[in-house]
């Protein structure tokens, strides 16, 4: 699935091992896209540039307050297992071996602009010093 060049710019972590993050590295290598609030929530996207891929958090409302949830992250490395692949029923998520890395950094950046949207104060500050993509839809 992958070749030496592109673990040379991407190092993967091999099945079963729990990789040392370097965010440094994958904080160059994933540039902030786009974060957008619209109707059904907000999605915030990561570009891995080196690798043509896109990465994204989906937060879906919750309450009344204006408050949301983490919903999903996917990624390269989100796929489906298909028991039967003419009966949808069957199939389940599936998390694709070797890309830990870039799974586990964008979920630490999806907490933190979770917890940038969800803030009561200082919270849209705080969002964009953290995501330096454009940000829309957001009141300014």
């Amino acid at each position: 699935m992958t070749d030496s060049s592109e673990s040379e710019v991407c190092p993967q972590a091999t099945p079963g091992e729990t990789p040392t993050l370097n965010r440094k590295e994958l904080a160059m290598m994933l540039k902030p896209t786009v974060l957008l609030k619209h109707e059904s929530g907000v999605t915030a996207q990561w570009y891995d540039e080196p690798n043509n891929r896109m990465m994204m958090a989906i937060y879906s409302p919750v309450g009344e307050r204006g408050k949301y949830a983490l919903s999903q992250i996917a990624g390269p490395w989100s796929g489906v297992v298909k028991v039967d692949e003419n009966d949808p029923k069957t199939w389940a998520p599936y998390i694709i071996p070797g890309f830990e890395r870039e799974r586990t950094y964008v979920l630490d950046q999806a907490e933190l602009l979770l917890l940038c949207i969800n803030a009561d104060y200082g919270g849209m500050a705080a969002l964009k010093s953290i995501f330096l993509g454009p940000i829309i839809g957001f009141d300014q």
